[in-house]
């Protein structure tokens, strides 16, 4: 390729280039910050001595729950401290039931019916997604 020839195409790729770094800038500048990940632990793992876990893992668990109500529903400050108490004894009531267990919907739903006057309507509809989503979840199909 001659220089005279080679010259528009270098700028063209030089132009596609700089558009593609301006759109990754502006996706990282206007993204959502990720949700924390999921705390491994073994279902059911109870700390010597039994009881429910007070340990991190239990509180990294609670702290992802109550992030993905906070993401999800756009809960206040307020909001999120008054479901924080009810979302660690529902998690912690749940420590030990299998997965699929009917008595964890029932739970999850009883902790739903708590939270669910301490939501505007709009939350609460989102609120009812997300259990149905949740159970939905639960009871899909096994491996």
């Amino acid at each position: 390729m001659n220089p005279q020839t080679a010259w528009p195409v270098i700028r063209i790729v030089l132009a596609l280039l700089g558009i593609f770094a301006c759109g990754v800038w502006v996706g990282r500048m206007t993204a959502r910050p990720p949700l924390p990940p999921r705390p491994s632990m073994s279902a059911g793992a109870m700390p010597p001595g039994g009881g429910p876990r007070t340990d991190r893992p239990f509180r990294a668990e609670v702290q992802h729950v109550l992030e993905l109500y906070r993401f999800r529903l756009n809960l206040t400050p307020a909001q999120m401290e008054k479901i924080a108490p009810l979302l660690e004894r529902t998690t912690a009531e749940m420590r030990g039931l299998p997965p699929r267990a009917p008595e964890r919907h029932r739970r999850i739903a009883r902790f739903h019916e708590e939270i669910a006057d301490l939501l505007t309507p709009e939350q609460q509809e989102q609120a009812r997604r997300l259990l149905e989503e949740a159970q939905g979840a639960e009871t899909g199909p096994r491996n």
